[in-house]
């Protein structure tokens, strides 16, 4: 766990609100509508819940190691899915095509692979 993760899970242990931290620590995006988009590196964007109409796409960009991206997904009712650069689990193998609904993403390029690292 690097430092800005054990800063995170300390500002979440005494009740922070984790999307107030994140935009001090890396742009926050504007929360997403009811379109496709391409991620931005190093931003934390939000999935509102009762958005989308219809499943949507999420575009990974290439991104260089180093790069994070953060969803935080509340959409229930539809799916995002992800498209684009490949992003793996932990393991750099299995391969995810889209996002569980009410789960929050932390996404790293780690060894030149899109890795969930939460």
């Amino acid at each position: 766990m690097d430092l800005i993760d054990r800063i995170k899970a300390a500002f979440i242990a005494v009740g922070g609100d984790i999307k107030s931290i994140n935009s001090k620590l890396m742009a926050l995006d504007a929360d997403a509508t009811n379109a496709d988009f391409t991620a931005l590196v190093n931003t934390s964007k939000y999935l509102p819940s009762a958005t989308l109409t219809a499943n949507r796409t999420i575009t990974m960009p290439v991104g260089v190691d180093g790069n994070v991206i953060e969803f935080y997904n509340n959409e229930s009712g539809f799916a995002w899915s992800l498209a684009g650069s490949l992003v793996y689990l932990a393991d750099g193998i299995t391969v995810v095509a889209f996002l569980y609904a009410n789960t929050n993403y932390i996404i790293k390029k780690i060894s030149g692979k899109w890795r969930i690292a939460n």
